[in-house]
């Protein structure tokens, strides 16, 4: 389950829901079925995906008011790393450290390497060990031997070296970001360990 977590499927389980919730920010919004609509009967229906509860209220906010949001509420900051697609990597990845900073969640680290963002395996790497960081079982270290072998092997110890430089930067971003806005010190628990 938690690696459909943008299934459409009604069969989902509520372990599974419940295993995906405790790593997202937004909770899971199982499909119960389906409405369409033919204009004319030989004209294709036009369907849409029924949910078991109504989108969220910031779905609606303009990317102005979900930015202003995303400041300090993690909701927002998915959304808007969300509509930020294709926009810019960093600020993108920006929003869903931020979303996973604010509620100590790490699911949006994962959101943005899901999005099939080409960052490169080192970048992809760096996510993966802020995510195990955070306790995210897709993280599995075991997990990082299929992204290590997509690498250039003369380039291996450097690539593996600054991913590992580019997770505590980013955990460092993150530790900052939670205690001026929530005034935990979770994450810089992670990076002090």
């Amino acid at each position: 389950m938690l690696f459909r977590a943008g299934s459409t499927a009604v069969d989902v389980t509520d372990e599974e829901i419940a295993a995906f919730n405790e790593l997202q920010v937004i909770p899971f919004n199982r499909v119960v079925g389906q409405e369409c609509q033919s204009p004319a009967p030989e004209e294709i229906p036009d369907c849409r995906l029924l949910r078991e509860y109504p989108p969220h209220p910031y779905s609606y906010l303009p990317k102005d008011e979900l930015l202003a949001l995303s400041e300090t509420d993690p909701v927002a900051a998915v959304m808007m790393g969300d509509k930020m697609f294709g926009a810019g990597h960093a600020k993108q990845l920006e929003m869903y450290l931020r979303a996973a900073a604010l509620s100590e969640k790490p699911g949006p680290i994962l959101r943005f390497d899901a999005n099939g963002i080409n960052m490169g395996n080192g970048n992809r790497l760096s996510l993966h060990l802020v995510a195990f960081a955070m306790g995210d079982p897709r993280a599995d270290p075991a997990g990082w031997k299929q992204i290590l072998e997509q690498l250039d092997p003369h380039n291996i110890k450097q690539t593996v070296a600054t991913a590992y430089v580019e997770a505590e930067k980013m955990l460092r971003y993150m530790s900052r970001v939670q205690t001026e806005v929530t005034g935990s010190i979770q994450i810089r628990s992670l990076s002090d360990a």
